[in-house]
Parts: structure tokens; C-alpha cells; sequence
């Protein structure tokens, strides 16, 4: 899978999360559950694409770090 590929990917995921989330977000019950899953899905796509433009191998690491935490998040 290219970067490019994979960006596509964790973006198509969070319009998708926030497709699913929205019925979510109308209740007062699951609305702060829609919310946290959406910072998580839109956090692993910003991420993801800060990734693409570090400015060295460790900075690189640090930010995937990030989104595999935001994508674990989304997936819980």
C-alpha cells in the first residue's frame, strides 16, 4: 500500500465514522460516545497525513505512533 493510498484510507474512514456516529450524536445519551469515537477516527486520518510530511525518521515514528493510538481508540 502507497502513502497516498493509505491516507485515502484512514480519511474514507473517518467520513465513514462520522456517517455511522451521526444517528448517535442526535441522543443525549450516546452523544459524548459519538463524539470521543469522531476525535478518534478524524485524529488517526490528521495523523496519518502529518506522518507524510516529517521532518526526520523519529518525527516520523512519533506521529505514527499517534495515529495507531487514534485508530486503536476508534476501534474500542
Amino acid at each position: 500500500m502507497t502513502p497516498g493510498e493509505l491516507r485515502a484510507r484512514t480519511e474514507a474512514f473517518a467520513v465513514e465514522v462520522i456517517k455511522f456516529t451521526n444517528p448517535l450524536a442526535e441522543k443525549v445519551l450516546t452523544r459524548s460516545f459519538a463524539d470521543q469515537v469522531r476525535r478518534s477516527a478524524t485524529s488517526t486520518a490528521q495523523n496519518y497525513s502529518a506522518c507524510t510530511i516529517a521532518k526526520s525518521r523519529r518525527d516520523f515514528i512519533s506521529k505514527l505512533r499517534l495515529a495507531l493510538e487514534e485508530a486503536d481508540d476508534s476501534a474500542r
